[in-house]
C-alpha cells in the first residue's frame, strides 16, 4: 500500500512515505515555514522510493491543534495529493496521536502543545481512549490535571514547560515529538473504521488565529465598543 502522511502540527515538520518495500520517515525543525519546506521534502521522498505520487492509496495528515498556518498548509497539501491520486484522506488529531504512543500505560496521558500567552492544547487519556474534550487551558489549569489521577504522564512537544510550575499530584513529565510510524498505522486503522475525511472538513482549531482575533478587535472598535472581543 503506498502512504504518505504528513505532520505540520509544530516547528518540527514530519513526513513518511510508505510502499509495500520500503518506508522513509524524516523530521526536523523547520520553524513553521512549512510552506517552503513540504513540497521539496515530499519530492525528495517520492524520488527514493520512485514513487509517482499519482499511485498513492491513501494520505494521512495530522489535523491539530497546533499551528494554524502549518494545519492549514498540510490539510490543504494532502487534500490536494489525494484528489490528484484519487485515493482517500484520514486526518488524525494532533493529541490523539501523541497519547496512543502510551497507550499501554495505567494512568492518565495528558499529551500537552504550546498554545502561546501561557496556556496549553490539550486532552487527557486513559488507556488510549479519550477521556475529555480537546482542551485550551491556561498553565495553572493544565497543571492542576496532575491531581486528577495517582499516576499521571504529561507527554507531547512541549511538556517541560510546564514543568516549572507543577505543585500537586505524582505526575511524570516525558516530552516526545510525533511517532511518523504510529501515525501512518492510525490512519490506516481510521479508514477502516471510519472512512475518509469529509472532504469540506478543516483543521481542528480550539480558537481563532490571531489575524482573525485582531480583525474582530477593530471591526467592534469602529463600532464604538473600545473592549477586547473575545
Amino acid at each position: 500500500m503506498n502512504i504518505l502522511a504528513l505532520d505540520t502540527a509544530t516547528n518540527v515538520m514530519g513526513i513518511a512515505a510508505t510502499t509495500d518495500e520500503h518506508r522513509i520517515c524524516i523530521q526536523a525543525n523547520i520553524g513553521f515555514h512549512h510552506g517552503e519546506s513540504l513540497f521539496p521534502w515530499m519530492d525528495r521522498m517520492f524520488r527514493e522510493l520512485e514513487l509517482n505520487p499519482k499511485d498513492l492509496n491513501l494520505v494521512i495528515c495530522t489535523i491539530g491543534p497546533g499551528s494554524f498556518t502549518g494545519l492549514r498548509i498540510g490539510l490543504s497539501t494532502a487534500k490536494g495529493i489525494a484528489l490528484a491520486a484519487e485515493c482517500p484522506v484520514v486526518g488524525i488529531p494532533t493529541l490523539d496521536l501523541y497519547a496512543a504512543s502510551h497507550a499501554h500505560l495505567r494512568g492518565l496521558v495528558i499529551p500537552l502543545l504550546d498554545a502561546r500567552k501561557n496556556r496549553f492544547y490539550t486532552a487527557c487519556y486513559s488507556h488510549g481512549k479519550r477521556t475529555s474534550e480537546y482542551l485550551d487551558l491556561a498553565a495553572a489549569e493544565t497543571a492542576a490535571l496532575a491531581g486528577k489521577d495517582d499516576t499521571v504522564l504529561f507527554t507531547g512537544p512541549d511538556a517541560a514547560v510546564l514543568a516549572p510550575i507543577l505543585t500537586e499530584g505524582r505526575a511524570t513529565i516525558l516530552p516526545q515529538q510525533a511517532d511518523l510510524e504510529l501515525l501512518v498505522s492510525l490512519g490506516i486503522r481510521k479508514l477502516e473504521e471510519d472512512g475518509p475525511l469529509d472532504p469540506a472538513a478543516g483543521p481542528l482549531y480550539l480558537r481563532r488565529c490571531e489575524a482573525e482575533m485582531h480583525h474582530e478587535e477593530m471591526e467592534a472598535r469602529k463600532k464604538g465598543d473600545p473592549g477586547r472581543v473575545t
